[in-house]
């Protein structure tokens, strides 16, 4: 999927947020492509995490994941109301890394997660989730319109030798 592509060149260049959006999305975006309409909810994307995330489910569940999904994508922050945390912190790998973990400070709970690691499980999860649905009727169905890159042309629509993202 040119998704996971394009996450992994996102790490390889150290353009973290971006990773982190993508890697936010790539729930929904399963969930959509395994659905009947062909489309996400908030209850399929927590399925599909407590499915195919399962080592996060002690700290960060499906729930926790879906509030920040939204809080990041809609208001650009890792912060939400609704959250078990006060804030999460995904920490950008170095000698000492702090991965899936709990911190207390001044009273406040604190959700820590390396960014490397969270974005290489999510792409994990992806091809786990691949290997289960790759020959199911929805997947099938709704992956013809998951958006790809084409190297040549789209017939008259545009000209030969133009790629294009559709």
């Amino acid at each position: 999927m040119q998704i996971i592509e394009e996450l992994e060149i996102l790490l390889g260049q150290k353009l973290y947020a971006s990773s982190l959006i993508l890697a936010f999305m790539i729930p929904d975006i399963c969930a959509a492509i395994s659905s009947e309409n062909g489309e996400s909810t908030k209850n399929k994307y927590k399925t599909w995490f407590k499915e195919y995330m399962k080592k996060y489910e002690r700290h960060f569940n499906g729930d926790n994941a879906w509030n920040y999904r939204c809080a990041l994508l809609h208001q650009g922050k890792l912060k939400h109301p609704k959250s078990d945390y006060s804030s999460v912190y995904f920490t950008i790998s170095q000698n000492i890394k702090f991965h899936n973990c709990i911190a207390y400070i001044n009273k406040q709970k604190y959700y820590i997660c390396d960014i490397e690691y969270f974005c290489r499980d999510v792409i994990g999860a992806y091809k786990n989730w691949h290997d289960v649905e790759k020959n199911k009727i929805n997947y099938k169905r709704n992956m013809a319109d998951v958006v790809k890159i084409y190297r040549s042309s789209l017939g008259n629509i545009i000209k030969p030798g133009i790629p294009v993202l559709s």
